[in-house]
């Protein structure tokens, strides 16, 4: 008797850390938030583009790029992406990161959200954000920022 409570207790603390293991992944998949939140999971964009993420003296550039110059409709959702993405980076929203540190840097993006210039910059089939700083604790947060993104991101993301 006392075996079997002894396996149903350790059954159920086991269901409960892979549930919550399990619903901590749901925004990085595009159930919520991230990418689906933003309209580009859906519009198929993440296929047919790359993402570079540069890093600058005083912060970041995010350049996401069609991977063919002549694919208005791709140019085009990247255009509104990247539009979308800035609006919400100068409410001090940097939730698109996924995990436990990036949540961690997001957060502390979001305290110094003053100290942070975002700026979007179109031309030819790619379209950047630009993020930055006179501070160079921001800017050391912002780079820590861009390394996640890319970790996030590598799948379709080129680096320099």
């Amino acid at each position: 008797m006392q075996s079997n409570n002894r396996y149903n207790t350790i059954m159920l603390v086991g269901s409960l850390v892979l549930a919550i293991g399990l619903v901590s992944l749901i925004p990085y998949y595009g159930l919520v938030g991230g990418h689906a939140e933003h309209g580009v999971a859906e519009a198929g964009v993440l296929s047919t583009t790359t993402h570079r993420f540069v890093l600058h003296p005083d912060g970041v550039d995010m350049v996401m790029t069609a991977a063919t110059a002549s694919d208005t409709a791709t140019i085009t959702a990247i255009q509104t992406h990247m539009q979308t993405e800035a609006t919400c980076y100068r409410a001090g929203d940097y939730a698109d990161t996924m995990g436990m540190v990036s949540a961690e840097l997001s957060a502390q993006l979001k305290q110094h959200q003053a100290d942070i210039a975002v700026t979007v910059v179109s031309a030819d089939a790619s379209s950047t954000i630009q993020l930055r700083s006179h501070d160079a604790s921001v800017v050391t947060v912002l780079t820590a920022w861009a390394e996640q993104m890319r970790a996030i991101h590598m799948h379709h993301s080129l680096n320099p």
